[in-house]
């Protein structure tokens, strides 16, 4: 990973929602596959990881402590609990980022994404 990928990471990590100051070459190697969207990494030579399995797992991290938290609330019967579903639905999510402006949409790699001169970013970093 290039130098101005790392400070673009680190800078978005560093900022207010998330307050993280430092950040191992691991866990931004990680942080890099996350924001790695599938149509990038098969739509390029260069190999490079996709977000596929740790979108699998964080979904279900996801679904069960919004589950975990909406039960704690007795806000529904057992047999209800499935609509922690819309909570957790990627056009929440979605709509979470774009509120609260977490500054992660320039940072993801996806097929299609055009760079500032016009030309599809099919890079992988």
């Amino acid at each position: 990973m290039n130098e101005s990928r790392k400070k673009q990471l680190l800078d978005i990590l560093s900022g207010p929602y998330f307050g993280i100051e430092k950040a191992s070459e691991e866990s931004l190697a990680l942080y890099e596959i996350a924001l790695t969207h599938s149509s990038f990494a098969n739509g390029t030579d260069v190999p490079c990881e996709d977000n596929e399995k740790l979108e699998f797992f964080g979904n279900y991290l996801l679904d069960f402590v919004v589950a975990e938290y909406l039960h704690g609330l007795k806000l529904y019967e057992p047999k209800e609990m499935n609509k922690r579903i819309k909570v957790t639905a990627n056009s929440n999510l979605a709509d979470i980022v774009a509120k609260y402006d977490l500054e992660i949409d320039e940072a993801i790699h996806f097929r299609g994404k055009r760079k500032a001169n016009g030309e599809d970013d099919c890079q992988c970093i």
